[in-house]
C-alpha cells in the first residue's frame, strides 16, 4: 500500500527542502545578512538550547503517549517504542506530503495490528490534534489585547475551527451510526474493496464510545502535547530576551506553532518562516526574530522531518527484506 504513497513523499521532500532553503536564505536577509543572524544565534545560552532539547523531547514522548492511549482505546497494543517510531513517521509524512495518517497506519499494520484497527487509532489520534492546537490559539488571538492579524486572522482560524469539529463531528457519526457508516464507506471507490472497513467502523466506535476515560485522555494528552510545543518556543523566545507570557506574545507563540501544522507547503516550509518573522517583528531586533525563527523551525519541524524520514526508510528497507525472502 505505500508504493502508492512514495512518490508524493519523495516530491514533498524535496519541495519542503528547496522552500526551507529559499526561506533560510529570505531570513538572513530579513535580518541583516548572514554574519549577523550567526552572531545573533551564538548569543543563545546554551542553559536555554538543552530547554528546547528537552522540550522536544517531551513534545515526542507525548505524541507517541497519544498513540498508546488511542492504541488501547480501539484496542491495539504495542510497545512504546513502536508508538514512538509511528509518532515521528507519522510526522514525518503528515509535514512532507500530508499522507500522516495512511503511513502511520501502514507502520501499525507491519507490527501486526490488522489494517482496520491500524487505521481507527490513527485516525481517533489525530482528529483530536486540530481542535488541541486550533481552540486554544483562537482563544488567545481572540483575547490578544494587540488583536494579533486582526479580524482577518481571526475569521480564517475560525474557519479553520469549524472545520476541525465538523471532522471530528464526522466520526462521532460513525461511531453512532455504524450499520449506515459501513453502507456508505463501501460505497466510495477507493474503499469499495477493502476488506478493513467493518475493523475500521467498530474501531472508531470503540474509540468514541468504548471507554470514556481513555477518550478523556486522548483529549488531555493531545493539548499537553501542543503545550510541549509551545514551550519549546517560549523557551527558546526567552533565551533570545523575549518573553512568551508578554501580552499578545503568548497568542503569538501559539500561532507560530500552528503554521507549519497547517500551512499548504510541505512541512510549512517558506510560510512558517515568513509568519514567523511577522509575528514577532518588533518584540524583537530584526537578526534575533531570523535567528529565533530558524531555530524554532529547526526543532519543530526539521528534527521530526528527518528523524521520521530516516525511521520510515529503514521500515521500508525492512519490509522490501521480508517481502524478497524465499
Amino acid at each position: 500500500m505505500l508504493e502508492a504513497w512514495r512518490g508524493s513523499l519523495r516530491r514533498g521532500l524535496y519541495v519542503a527542502t528547496a522552500l526551507a532553503i529559499l526561506a533560510v536564505a529570505g531570513l538572513a536577509v530579513f535580518g541583516g545578512g548572514p554574519a549577523v543572524v550567526a552572531h545573533a544565534l551564538l548569543q543563545l545560552p546554551p542553559g536555554y538550547l538543552a530547554l528546547a532539547v528537552l522540550g522536544t523531547a517531551l513534545e515526542w514522548a507525548l505524541d507517541a503517549l497519544r498513540y498508546v492511549v488511542a492504541g488501547r482505546a480501539v484496542g491495539v497494543t504495542l510497545p512504546f517504542r513502536t508508538w514512538l517510531e509511528v509518532a515521528l513517521v507519522n510526522l514525518f509524512a503528515a509535514y512532507v506530503a500530508n499522507v500522516g495518517v495512511p503511513v502511520a497506519a501502514y507502520v501499525i499494520a507491519r507490527r501486526g495490528a490488522s489494517p482496520g484497527d491500524a487505521l481507527a487509532v490513527t485516525v481517533g489520534k489525530n482528529l483530536l490534534f486540530f481542535p488541541s492546537a486550533l481552540l486554544p490559539t483562537w482563544l488567545l488571538v481572540w483575547r490578544a489585547p494587540d488583536h494579533v492579524g486582526g479580524a482577518p486572522l481571526l475569521g480564517m482560524l475560525t474557519v479553520l475551527v469549524v472545520l476541525s469539529v465538523l471532522q471530528v463531528a464526522s466520526m462521532v457519526a460513525v461511531a453512532l451510526w455504524p450499520a449506515a457508516a459501513e453502507r456508505l464507506v463501501r460505497r466510495l471507490p477507493l474503499l469499495r474493496r477493502w476488506d478493513g472497513a467493518s475493523r475500521f467502523v467498530a474501531g472508531m466506535v470503540r474509540f468514541f464510545r468504548g471507554r470514556p476515560l481513555l477518550l478523556a485522555a486522548s483529549l488531555v494528552t493531545a493539548l499537553l502535547n501542543q503545550a510541549a510545543i509551545v514551550a519549546t518556543l517560549a523557551a527558546l523566545l526567552r533565551g533570545f530576551g523575549g518573553d512568551a507570557f508578554a501580552p499578545g506574545a503568548l497568542a503569538r507563540t501559539y500561532l507560530f506553532s500552528t503554521l507549519s501544522q497547517v500551512s499548504p507547503t510541505p512541512g510549512g516550509a517558506g510560510l512558517s518562516e515568513a509568519g514567523g518573522a511577522l509575528l514577532f517583528r518588533g518584540l524583537l531586533p530584526d537578526a534575533t526574530v531570523a535567528a529565533f525563527v530558524v531555530l524554532s523551525r529547526l526543532f519543530c519541524a526539521g528534527l521530526p522531518m528527518l528523524t521520521g524520514g530516516l525511521l520510515l526508510a529503514r521500515a521500508l528497507r525492512a519490509s522490501s527484506s521480508s517481502g524478497n525472502r524465499p
